[in-house]
C-alpha cells in the first residue's frame, strides 16, 4: 500500500499456474491488470491522467509507526481493498468494521447497535454517528486496529 498526493494505492502480484499478472488497486474504481510491472507503469492512470510512470517519483510508503496509516483515506483502502476489520475509539466509545463472507459490511458500537451495509464501500458512504459521517469524525478518531 503507498499513498500519493492524499490518496491510497496498492499493487497485488497475481501467480497463476501459468503466468503472473500485476495489479494496480485504487480504493474507488476498477483493478487494472497488466502482464508486468512495466506495462502498468507505462500504461494505467493513477488519477487526472497522470500515469503511473509520472507519479513514481511522488509516491510514498510511510513508515510503519506514521500516523499516516490511521487516516481516514488509508483506513478506508485497507477496509474496502483488503477487507480488514477495522477497530477504533470515538469519545471514549469503541467501534468496529467487519465483513461477512457474503460481502456485507457491519458498523457495531460496544453498546450493540449494529449497522448493516451491503458493501464496505457503502459502509464509509453511508455510516453514521450521531448522525455524522465517518469522513466528518475521524480527525477525532483513534485507531485501535486496521
Amino acid at each position: 500500500m503507498f499513498r500519493y498526493r492524499s490518496e491510497f494505492y496498492s499493487f497485488v502480484k497475481i501467480r497463476s499456474l501459468l503466468h503472473v499478472y500485476y495489479r494496480f488497486v485504487a480504493t474507488d474504481t476498477p483493478y487494472q491488470q497488466r502482464n508486468s510491472l512495466e506495462e502498468l507503469c507505462e500504461q494505467v492512470d493513477i488519477c487526472d491522467g497522470i500515469l503511473l510512470a509520472d507519479a513514481i517519483e511522488q509516491i510514498e510508503v510511510p513508515r510503519e509507526d506514521d500516523p499516516a496509516w490511521e487516516t481516514y483515506e488509508a483506513v478506508r483502502h485497507s477496509a474496502i481493498v483488503y477487507g480488514n476489520e477495522i477497530h477504533f475509539l470515538y469519545r471514549q466509545r469503541s467501534y468496529w468494521i467487519s465483513h461477512t463472507s457474503e460481502g456485507r459490511s457491519h458498523f457495531s458500537d460496544d453498546l450493540g447497535n449494529t449497522q448493516d451495509f451491503p458493501s464496505c464501500r457503502d459502509l464509509f458512504q453511508f455510516a453514521r454517528i450521531d448522525g455524522k459521517s465517518l469522513k466528518d469524525l475521524w480527525k477525532e478518531v483513534v485507531v485501535d486496529a486496521c
